[in-house]
C-alpha cells in the first residue's frame, strides 16, 4: 500500500493510495458546481480521501465540513490530509457507515450535503477484493442509503449535491423523491460530445417544491483537449 500526494488547488494537497480509489474529474466537478459557501455547514457522505471536503473548504470557504467514511484506513488518511492543509478547525472526519447516520450526527444538523457515492453494483463484474474495488462498488450500501443519510442530516430547505452515472439516473431520482429531496437542477456531463452523457450532477432540496431545470458540460473536444472552462475548475 503506497501513499502519494496530489495537488488540488494552490498549495493544498490530498493524500491518495495507489491501492485505493483515486479521485477523478467527478469530484472536482461536484465540488466546483455545488452551491455551498462560507455560511454553510456541510456533510460529505463517503468522504474517501477527503477531496470534496478539502475542495469545498478551500475553494468555497465552507466554514464546517464533516466527512463520513466507512473504511478506517481511508478515514485516517483523510484526517492526515486535513492536518497537512492545516484545516483541522474546519474539517473533521468520522469513521462510520452512512447506514448508521443517526449514531454519527444529529438530525437536521447541516445546511448542505454532498456525495460522490460508489457507482457499481454486484452485477457489474467488479469483485470486491481490495480497497480500490471496495471504494468503487456499492456493496451493502446502495445509493438509497446515501440519500437517506443526507435527508436525515439536512435541515429543512437544505441542499443535497450528488454525482452519479447517467444510466442510473432513474434510480437516483426515485431515491431522492422517496426521501423527501426534490430534484432542482441536473447537470449532464459529457466527456466528449460524441461520447454521450456519462455522469450527472443533481442538486435537490429537502422539502422543496416541484421544479427542475438542467444544464450541460462537455469536458473535452474530439481530440481529447480539455476546454478552457473546464481547466479553470482545476485551479
Amino acid at each position: 500500500m503506497s501513499e502519494f500526494v496530489t495537488f488540488l488547488t494552490g498549495d493544498y494537497v490530498v493524500l491518495q493510495n495507489d491501492d485505493g480509489y483515486l479521485f477523478s474529474a467527478d469530484s472536482v466537478l461536484l465540488a466546483n458546481l455545488a452551491k455551498v459557501g462560507a455560511e454553510d455547514s456541510l456533510i460529505d457522505l463517503g468522504t474517501g480521501s477527503g477531496v470534496l471536503a478539502i475542495l469545498t473548504a478551500v475553494k468555497k470557504g465552507v466554514k464546517r465540513v464533516v466527512g463520513i467514511e466507512i473504511d478506517p484506513a481511508t478515514a485516517d488518511m483523510a484526517r492526515r490530509s486535513v492536518k497537512m492543509n492545516k484545516l483541522e478547525d474546519r474539517i473533521s472526519v468520522l469513521t462510520g457507515d452512512v447506514k448508521d447516520i443517526k449514531e454519527l450526527v444529529r438530525a437536521g444538523e447541516f445546511d448542505k450535503a454532498i456525495c460522490n457515492p460508489p457507482y457499481f453494483t454486484a452485477d457489474d463484474g467488479i469483485g470486491v477484493t481490495d480497497a480500490k474495488s471496495t471504494a468503487r462498488k456499492q456493496g451493502e450500501n446502495s445509493i438509497d442509503h446515501f440519500v437517506r443519510a443526507g435527508a436525515y442530516a439536512l435541515k429543512n430547505g437544505g441542499d443535497f449535491f450528488v454525482v452519479y452515472k447517467a444510466d442510473r439516473l432513474v434510480e437516483l431520482i426515485t431515491s431522492l423523491h422517496q426521501n423527501g429531496l426534490e430534484p432542482k437542477h441536473i447537470t449532464y456531463i459529457y466527456p466528449k460530445l460524441s461520447k454521450g452523457v456519462d455522469t450527472v450532477i443533481i442538486s435537490a432540496k429537502k422539502g422543496g417544491k416541484t421544479g427542475l431545470n438542467s444544464s450541460t458540460i462537455v469536458l473535452m473536444d474530439e481530440e481529447g483537449r480539455y476546454f478552457d472552462k473546464v481547466k479553470e475548475l482545476y485551479n
